[in-house]
């Protein structure tokens, strides 16, 4: 087994966005990701993550110390820290961010590739979109949930809501107060880190009821969880009422948060912010996901305690004695904590049957390589004006060969490389990761789609998409009106060995429903690259390939029964490919 110790600084928007990118690294390249928050790696949160939240997810492990004896004899990247994981010094460098001070090597590693090493150390801050995925693999322990619930019933709901930043980064709440005035509110819960702020509101709103549980001390440009002069006890109650408020944003009818704002430096020079800062932002993206903010706050949803992880049954099982062993805290497992995990094996079997492919009219072609890169689609090519293909890498010979035999071009979109494959192939090419949001390093779908072919544009279009999980929130977050326009889809779903997850099951069982309104499955190629799972008895590759052809395209002659397809071919040439095990179908 490998690890990534993810060591996570700044305020919990930063600490949940690095956290995801670790745990996105880790789903790809099989590493279990331990988070590690103490006061000795993070100076201001300075307590455990586990204190607060519960993994769902057995790949996250939220420790409280790691057994450095055990951690000191693997071999590690940055090798600046070899012998020393749990005793090196670091510092922040500008430019270039949190360094081992002796080496003045940063710590880190690159993201972008798979490594040899036993475990990875990722010690770093920095914000981002992607918290509310992290949040989506956790579950809020009771305490927080509790304390929630009583500030709620002193409120009473509903109620609008403020967050006002304005220590290290001065917010420009003018027009939020103006945005208020013409509400005429008679209640009003407000989240700030400047006691400053909750004066200037009691004062200029003197007919409502504002509502602010927050212990503020006075400060001159220290936001809370800055503050160096805390006990533990006020340390961990500060970082109690941070999440706590940030629920309470996340429940309001009406939330109100500033669009302009500075970042002041140690100098006193400022920079101008595109918002509130990150914990505004983590507030808008719960307020608009209800469904998530709901998900965290589900109480005792398997009676487990603080600390406890959510072990590993099936083929897997000894994985979770190996994780027990580099946590210096012993982890109890639970047999009922492991079948929340797992789900019902026969909702997973009626979720796998779903991607039993059919027969139609249309013969399977293969297009690509021979192994990885290629993919089996129908022969149904002709009218297809483009090809959509997201996540590149570093191969392109299914685009090549749609060029080449078929005269179809692509549009190709991928952040991790610099620039596409050469020649008439290439329509287009984005350096942006496809994902649910449209901002500087991602895009959505409909946006990339709608740019390159207008919807005035007759012609059907294809898609081949590759991008290492991100397909979940991909098609979730696309219009049917969209995903309509593509005669063809080759997709692969990763994390099959989750689809038993109760939440992972209800996702996946979402997007699939919304596929069979307009498409047929009719190929299902289990990926060979990352082997076959056995959860709760029923056997789950972990990559699926599956092909979607639109049904007004083809008639239905039945399921297929016979796998593999005599032209499917294992990802990877030496290892044994995988066959479609029987629970996959009806």
């Amino acid at each position: 087994m490998k690890f990534l110790l993810c060591r996570p600084i700044g305020g919990l928007n930063d600490m949940l966005n690095q956290i995801e990118k670790c745990c996105q690294y880790g789903e790809k390249y099989n590493r279990v990701v331990l988070v590690q928050t103490c006061e000795q790696f993070h100076p201001h949160f300075g307590n455990p993550l586990s204190r607060y939240f519960i993994s769902l997810q057995q790949e996250l492990v939220l420790v409280d110390k790691i057994n450095n004896e055990i951690m000191d004899g693997l071999s590690v990247l940055p090798t600046c820290l070899s012998g020393r994981i749990g005793t090196y010094k670091y510092s922040w460098v500008k430019d270039l961010g949190i360094v081992e001070e002796r080496s003045g090597e940063k710590i880190t590693f690159d993201f972008n590739k798979d490594h040899d090493e036993d475990i990875l150390v990722h010690h770093q801050a920095g914000g981002g979109k992607r918290a509310t995925f992290a949040l989506s693999r956790m579950r809020l322990h009771d305490s927080i949930v509790d304390g929630f619930f009583e500030k709620l019933s002193l409120i009473g709901s509903p109620y609008p809501a403020v967050h006002v930043r304005h220590t290290d980064i001065l917010s420009d709440y003018s027009k939020v107060m103006d945005e208020i005035v013409g509400q005429n509110y008679g209640k009003l819960f407000l989240a700030t880190d400047n006691k400053m702020i909750l004066r200037e509101f009691r004062e200029v709103f003197k007919e409502t009821v504002i509502f602010n549980f927050s212990d503020l001390p006075e400060q001159e440009g220290k936001p809370v969880h800055l503050q160096k002069k805390l006990t533990a006890t006020e340390r961990h109650n500060v970082n109690q009422q941070a999440v706590t408020d940030l629920l309470l944003l996340a429940f309001s009818s009406n939330l109100h948060t500033n669009d302009r704002s500075w970042f002041v430096r140690p100098d006193g020079s400022k920079s101008p912010q595109r918002d509130g800062g990150g914990y505004s932002g983590l507030a808008r993206a719960l307020h608009s996901n209800p469904s998530l903010a709901q998900s965290l706050i589900q109480r005792r949803i398997v009676g487990l305690h603080e600390g406890e992880f959510f072990g590993y049954g099936g083929t897997a099982g000894s994985s979770f004695t190996v994780v027990k062993a580099v946590v210096e805290k012993p982890i109890p497992i639970k047999q009922h904590a492991r079948k929340y995990v797992q789900g019902n094996s026969k909702e997973l079997k009626d979720l796998l049957s779903k991607i039993h492919p059919v027969k139609t009219d249309h013969n399977l072609i293969r297009i690509g390589e021979r192994h990885d890169g290629g993919y089996l689609v129908p022969d149904d090519l002709k009218g297809i004006s483009v090809c959509y293909s997201p996540g590149v890498g570093n191969t392109s010979a299914f685009e090549t060969d749609l060029y080449q035999n078929h005269s179809i071009s692509s549009h190709l979109a991928d952040g991790s490389v610099q620039s596409p494959p050469l020649g008439g192939m290439v329509r287009s090419f984005a350096k942006r990761n496809l994902g649910a949001l449209n901002d500087e390093s991602t895009m959505t779908l409909e946006h990339w789609v709608n740019t390159n072919s207008p919807c005035n544009d007759p012609h059907d279009l294809l898609l081949q998409m590759d991008i290492e999980g991100a397909e979940y929130e991909v098609l979730l977050s696309t219009p049917l009106e969209v995903l309509k326009r593509f005669r063809i889809m080759v997709i692969e779903f990763h994390g099959g060995h989750r689809w038993a997850n109760e939440d992972q099951s209800a996702r996946v069982f979402t997007i699939l429903k919304r596929l069979e309104t307009l498409f047929y499955v009719v190929h299902n190629h289990p990926n060979n690259c990352c082997g076959i799972d056995n959860v709760e008895g029923v056997e789950v590759p972990r990559v699926f390939e599956l092909t979607f052809l639109r049904r007004d395209r083809a008639e239905m002659l039945g399921y297929c029964n016979l796998f593999p397809h005599p032209l499917d071919s294992p990802n990877l040439a030496k290892k044994p490919d995988i066959i479609l095990p029987r629970d996959c179908y009806r």
